[in-house]
């Protein structure tokens, strides 16, 4: 009796774990059908950090190439400082002092403010611009459960290799065969699949990191822990059952 109580609680929780399968499964996330075609990674990708919807962007400006600062801080009502910041909004347009609404979006640090100096150059002799894009991120999921993280970009130039690097590599669990990067407007993305376990996919690696891009490296799900995890709950009760079954036929 004891033996069939035990092998019938054997086969109810080993159902009910199977039924339970996504548990043992939690973060598979980002998935792409076995089909899915993703973006070939072409020179656009290794092109250099363009300014995107969200930047924070600060510049200073002066004229006669330099020789003399202008306090962009005196044309805008309560902002004192040595600096200000300027936002990308929804549109791709910033707000700027005698300029008005202008869009920047899409072009890298270099080309703002090149163009930046051709228009303040209707008001002023000889401008020159130094821009920076001040809050440049990344969302990356290493391929370690609860290790989701936001890295800042140090630079225009960090790569895909160097923001792995930057936080340890890929940890034992993560598949270095399968980084997602994803790219671009959430809605219709740029999606594209780098292998780091090979050399022609390292030589991949040299991509150019945007800011907002997403980061997946997907990690191999531990089957055999997560079911011992999930088993072990079924077993106590399953070994208290036993126990007392056994205490109970003694006394008969």
């Amino acid at each position: 009796m004891v033996k069939k109580l035990f092998l019938f609680f054997i086969i109810i929780g080993g159902l009910f774990t199977l039924n339970s399968c996504k548990t043992l499964y939690p973060n598979g996330m980002l998935k792409t059908p076995k089909d899915y075609k993703f973006n070939e990674i072409k020179k656009t990708a290794l092109q250099e950090f363009k300014i995107g919807v969200h930047d924070v962007i600060s510049f200073n400006l002066f004229s006669n190439d330099g020789f003399k600062v202008i306090d962009l801080n005196s044309f805008i009502a309560g902002e004192k400082g040595a600096g200000v910041s300027f936002i990308v909004e929804l549109d791709g347009t910033i707000k700027l002092p005698i300029l008005g609404r202008i869009s920047l979006l899409g072009m890298t640090a270099r080309e703002a403010e090149i163009f930046l100096e051709e228009k303040f150059s209707e008001f002023y002799v000889k401008p020159f611009v130094m821009l920076r894009v001040n809050n440049r991120k990344v969302i990356l999921f290493p391929g370690a459960e609860g290790n989701a993280k936001i890295v800042p970009l140090p630079n225009t130039s960090t790569t895909l290799m160097e923001l792995i690097a930057s936080v340890g590599g890929i940890p034992g669990d993560g598949k270095a065969y399968s980084i997602k990067l994803i790219r671009g407007n959430i809605d219709n993305p740029e999606v594209y699949l780098i292998d780091f376990s090979t050399l022609e996919g390292v030589q991949k690696g040299n991509m150019l990191m945007q800011s907002n891009d997403i980061v997946y490296v997907e990690s191999r799900p531990r089957i055999a822990n997560k079911l011992l995890t999930e088993m072990l709950p079924y077993f106590s009760i399953i070994n208290t059952f036993l126990i007392a079954s056994t205490v109970f036929l003694r006394f008969q």
